[in-house]
């Protein structure tokens, strides 16, 4: 299956990717783990509780949809922490929760996340991603812009 193709910028923003004056296509998994890493999903009341955000948020698209269906991750709620080895491990434990539903679906057969700092406001997302029935991961990364 084909997708349109986006283009991750870096500041938990996308947009869509463009060659030749022409939109560019995706037929791999990427721009599915862009939308599930980048789009905001709702924060759970403990993290309004400890003052992690003031509101809910998350994605409008998401109130229309049962809970195991919503898109998404909470990634926007760890923004307001300090850029520390406590955020970065659970940045690592909330990019795998939004990534899980590619080996639910069997997109993918395993799923390896792994974070580190790559600088001093900035943190790096490292996905592997086994496909079924190879052995060898696809290698996705992003950088996070942190920021207080």
């Amino acid at each position: 299956m084909t997708d349109i193709a986006l283009k991750y910028n870096g500041s938990l923003v996308a947009d869509f990717a463009v060659a030749d004056n022409d939109l560019v296509t995706d037929d791999g998994l990427e721009t599915a783990i862009i939308i599930s890493l980048f789009t905001d999903l709702e924060a759970d009341q403990s993290d309004i509780d400890t003052g992690l955000v003031e509101d809910r948020g998350g994605w409008w698209g998401n109130q229309l949809l049962d809970e195991k269906s919503k898109t998404g991750s909470r990634i926007w709620t760890l923004k307001r922490s300090k850029l520390n080895s406590t955020t970065l491990n659970a940045l690592q434990r909330t990019c795998e929760e939004a990534l899980n539903w590619l080996v639910d679906d069997n997109a993918a057969a395993k799923i390896v996340v792994s974070v580190s700092r790559a600088g001093r406001e900035t943190a790096a997302i490292y996905i592997d991603m086994y496909r079924p029935n190879q052995t060898k991961p696809i290698r996705y990364e992003y950088e996070v812009f942190w920021s207080m």
